[in-house]
């Protein structure tokens, strides 16, 4: 049964990273009539140095996002290994056994937390270094 559920959520995470590297930084560069290749080799290079407006826009806005889901991850966790913790001295024997398999729970669940924050970053980065090296 767990093994099953396990085999889903991998399967499900390898399909959305899929579509995700898929549909990552579509252009099309279009020749203008303006360039010559035979003069200037490098004109349909695009200006890759600054990013416009909306560009800076949007990634102050998913870095903020980001940031504000990692900090309540991080207080959500740390309350959760708390409250564990207490449990887990309190607790008599049979308890003790309970707790080590909620703790084993809450150790998957906080990976998760952390990676779901860090999992967007490392693809942004991968993508602005593959449009960077065009």
């Amino acid at each position: 049964m767990i093994k099953s559920n396990v085999a889903k959520f991998l399967l499900i995470i390898s399909l959305l990273l899929i579509i995700v590297f898929t549909f990552n930084n579509l252009k099309t560069f279009a020749v203008s009539t303006s360039g010559d290749p035979i003069e200037n080799p490098d004109f349909f290079r695009p200006n890759t140095n600054s990013t416009s407006g909306s560009d800076s826009k949007v990634i102050t806005r998913v870095g903020n996002i980001l940031g504000v889901i990692n900090i309540i991850g991080v207080v959500v966790s740390v309350i959760t290994l708390m409250i564990i913790g207490i449990k887990y001295m309190l607790g008599s024997v049979e308890e003790k056994a309970e707790y080590k398999q909620t703790a084993m729970t809450y150790i998957i669940g906080a990976i998760l937390i952390f990676s779901i924050t860090t999992i967007p970053n490392v693809l942004y980065q991968i993508g602005t270094g593959i449009t960077s090296s065009i």
